[in-house]
């Protein structure tokens, strides 16, 4: 049995079929399409504020002298880019800054699981682990991020304070003494290394490197303070305090200097001395403040 083929029949069954898909699906697209495009002028809006943010903001300095409001901002700046690297690990930043360890750890754990050879996110990590008393969690994280070849000096200032905690002083001596090689010009470097003999009691060690923090930076208040220090512990109080305040005459307006000279005041039993050098020192800033 032979079937005829009406064309025209067929034409025009397709033509409907076509036309009734479009009449119900063709709006589905165009609201599909719509969507589409206001999600990306958004996304692209949500990047462009948070890079306003970013450029009026120097977020590093507002971390560090105003987490709070650091911690505001980059908490909007979260919402818009939930999956930011750079924006959770600020974020991390601030809360370390505010002691918000649980906070600090779970944005930086994300940035972690994100960018697993980052290796900033492990030398903060450690930092989260050190504030809240695992010192050796945060040794293993700082010995992966010197895997990653991150910023050396402050890996190894914070494996210095890691093995320190954790008990294993010989390690913690072995690093500073690498840094203070590598570091021979850095005063603050040979200083802390002068500091991990200190505590360890290897006093004579320790005033050879404060020592050489000098020759590298005459006016070195940490190396000041820590020999003044010595000395007051030998007996030596008036060379304590003649030390401390020649460093004073060219470094009038150090903090660190001015307040260990009133302690060893206090120490001394001259609290009169002490508050005259408080008293001038603030009078001083008040002045150069008007």
């Amino acid at each position: 049995m032979m079937f005829e083929l009406n064309i025209d029949k067929i034409l025009d069954n397709l033509y409907i079929s076509i036309m009734w898909n479009v009449s119900v699906y063709l709006p589905k697209i165009i609201w599909a399409l719509i969507i589409l495009w206001i999600w990306i002028i958004i996304s692209v809006l949500m990047h462009k504020f948070v890079m306003y943010l970013f450029k009026k903001f120097n977020i590093i300095e507002l971390i560090d002298k105003k987490p709070a409001q650091a911690r505001t901002l980059l908490s909007r700046a979260n919402f818009l880019e939930p999956n930011n690297p750079k924006i959770l690990s600020m974020l991390g930043m601030a809360y370390l800054e505010l002691k918000q360890y649980d906070k600090a750890h779970f944005h930086l754990a994300k940035v972690k699981k994100l960018q697993p050879d980052l290796g900033i996110a492990d030398t903060q990590l450690a930092q989260s682990y050190l504030a809240t008393g695992k010192p050796e969690k945060a040794i293993e994280h700082l010995l992966t991020a010197s895997a990653a070849e991150f910023d050396p000096t402050i890996v190894g200032l914070l494996l210095v304070e890691s093995y320190i905690k954790s008990g294993e002083m010989d390690k913690g001596i072995n690093v500073a003494k690498n840094l203070a090689k590598n570091m021979h010009d850095n005063a603050n470097i040979q200083h802390h290394l002068g500091y991990i003999y200190q505590i360890s009691g290897e006093i004579d060690k320790a005033i050879k490197q404060f020592e050489k923090a000098l020759e590298i930076e005459p006016n070195h208040a940490k190396s000041i303070v820590s020999l003044a220090n010595i000395d007051y512990q030998n007996g030596k109080v008036d060379a304590a305090i003649d030390r401390l305040k020649a460093a004073i005459i060219i470094s009038e307006n150090d903090i660190h200097l001015i307040t260990t000279l009133a302690k060893l005041y206090i120490r001394s039993n001259n609290s009169v001395a002490s508050v005259i050098l408080l008293e001038e020192h603030f009078k001083l800033n008040n002045e150069n403040e008007e």
